[in-house]
């Protein structure tokens, strides 16, 4: 059994029983429920040491909420990128910017899309943060050799999608079509988007701490699927993370 799908997590959960206390922001403990507290602190559990170690490397801060625009007002208005248009981040659990990673426990629901927080989306937050281990405007996933890696997945991606597509039974699984469309985001065998590189760089990364979001919430087989479609990726950021955890990075 994962963490992933643990489905009644501790109603009696209190942070002073968690090895994870001092990373968690002490006012924001007492925003939510204990049940979601507990959720948060399995999904750190999850990552096991490399989430300690990015914390402490970045000197990174975790806050919780109810919504996200409860801790940045800015949010009530403003759209994700890659998000459809008219939704703003109050419809959406977990962000990470400027050093701090953001979980909210009542995202507001869009459409048909209901953004519920799992570990799945913890680890895709904590691929940012790594992505971003030298700031903002020093990420992995703008450095030449992983662009040329996602370039020539994106460039494998149409052939190999037609033959594998089945497995994650994509033409009758919207969230699996939105996921993918996200780690795309109109990049080309030419061209590149920033929210593609990004996106990927981030799942890529939750695929291989325990699991992405699109595995945990989306389809079991989308791992990998993405083992398959992004190969070239998955190898460096999984080549990054080993030159990080040996402390080479």
């Amino acid at each position: 059994m994962t963490l992933d799908f643990i489905a009644n997590p501790p109603q009696n959960f209190t942070w002073q029983n968690s090895n994870n206390l001092r990373y968690i922001n002490q006012e924001s403990q007492n925003c939510v429920s204990p049940k979601f507290a507990s959720e948060v602190d399995l999904a750190l559990q999850s990552m096991g040491e490399t989430s300690k170690k990015i914390i402490d490397a970045k000197g990174l801060h975790i806050q919780l909420c109810q919504k996200l625009s409860d801790i940045v007002p800015e949010y009530k208005a403003e759209t994700p990128r890659g998000w459809p248009e008219g939704s703003t981040w109050d419809n959406a659990c977990a962000v990470s910017r400027d050093g701090v990673v953001i979980f909210a426990e009542n995202a507001i629901p869009f459409g048909d899309k209901h953004s519920v927080f799992n570990s799945g989306i913890a680890r895709h937050e904590f691929g940012h943060e790594f992505d971003k281990r030298y700031g903002e405007d020093a990420r992995f996933a703008d450095v030449d050799d992983y662009v040329k890696n996602y370039l020539a997945d994106i460039k494998n991606f149409p052939n190999n999608f037609e033959k594998y597509k089945q497995m994650i039974d994509y033409n009758n699984n919207k969230p699996v079509q939105r996921q993918l469309d996200y780690i795309i985001q109109g990049s080309t065998s030419k061209k590149s988007s920033c929210g593609g590189r990004y996106e990927s760089f981030a799942e890529m990364f939750a695929k291989l701490n325990g699991g992405s979001q699109g595995k945990v919430q989306m389809h079991p087989n989308f791992d990998k699927f993405t083992d398959i479609t992004f190969p070239k990726v998955t190898e460096c950021v999984q080549d990054l993370l080993k030159k990080f955890l040996a402390g080479k990075l």
